[in-house]
């Protein structure tokens, strides 16, 4: 009877099983020269395909050197989606000091993309090329210059920190003191952190999407721009200064407001929806 069952539960998940051409795994590396969309366009028509149940791409955008690495078969993520979610999407952008030597004050500027689909073939192929259009026209020297300016070290000094999601100031036997806003719950909290001094201050944007992906089929052929339901997006804003009760909720509120203004932290769901009609 056991036997049976397990008979039954195989077939049923072998029905259930489908695969979808994907990108063939490959790593890409891009120089600022490379990355216009015509380029881009010529690369990805000559990659090869391969069958799998899902799509798996991680991607790296340098802003600093103006270099973009794509691997196509990877994913740093791999999060539990349900059954209605196909498409899964994270971008997180993190600007850090880079401090070497005393002297040496430069800032490192990265985008890192995890992407799983597998809602048809060449999804990954398709999403990567959508968002890479809005990735490489990003300028981020506005955004930086306002951040570093607003979480450099102040000039009291105290091993002080903001602690929770009130005005409440401890004592901080860490490195950093960290501020947190999630831009969803409209929720702030502080915190004392252990954070290597060298890359302090540092600011993390992240964004967050599950959607189902459906393409669009008339007269018989399928349409470029699929039918898309965004399920989930979230976003929100981390950075991490050198005590000095540097993440007070003030300051905060002014570091949200220059991400506002120079950063679009809504940028994947306004991918995924101007396909839309």
């Amino acid at each position: 009877m056991v036997s049976f069952i397990h008979m039954i539960v195989s077939i049923l998940f072998l029905k259930g099983y489908h695969s979808i051409k994907c990108v063939d795994q490959i790593q890409l590396q891009l120089s600022s020269s490379e990355m216009t969309l015509l380029n881009n366009e010529t690369i990805f028509k000559n990659l090869k395909s391969i069958d799998r149940t899902m799509c798996q791409v991680y991607v790296e955008f340098d802003f600093i050197n103006q270099k973009l690495i794509i691997k196509f078969g990877q994913s740093m993520e791999f999060p539990r989606l349900r059954s209605v979610e196909n498409t899964y999407i994270n971008i997180v952008t993190t600007m850090a000091s880079v401090n070497f030597e005393k002297k040496i004050n430069q800032t490192s500027i990265k985008t890192k993309i995890n992407l799983i689909c597998y809602s048809n073939d060449k999804c990954d192929q398709q999403l990567v090329f959508e968002i890479l259009d809005r990735l490489i026209k990003t300028n981020y020297k506005d955004l930086e210059s306002h951040i570093r300016s607003l979480i450099f070290v102040q000039r009291i000094k105290t091993n002080k920190c903001t602690v929770g999601n009130d005005n409440n100031t401890e004592f901080c036997s860490g490195t950093a003191c960290s501020w947190y806003h999630s831009l969803n719950t409209k929720q702030n909290e502080g915190k004392c952190e252990h954070v290597p001094l060298r890359i302090l201050p540092m600011i993390e944007l992240n964004t967050e999407i599950r959607m189902f992906e459906k393409l669009k089929i008339r007269n018989g052929e399928i349409e470029s721009n699929p039918i898309r339901a965004v399920f989930k997006h979230q976003s929100s804003i981390k950075f991490w200064c050198k005590l000095n009760n540097c993440n007070n909720h003030r300051i905060g509120k002014v570091v949200k407001e220059v991400v506002n203004k120079y950063y679009d932290l809504w940028t994947i769901y306004k991918v995924c929806k101007s396909n839309e009609e």
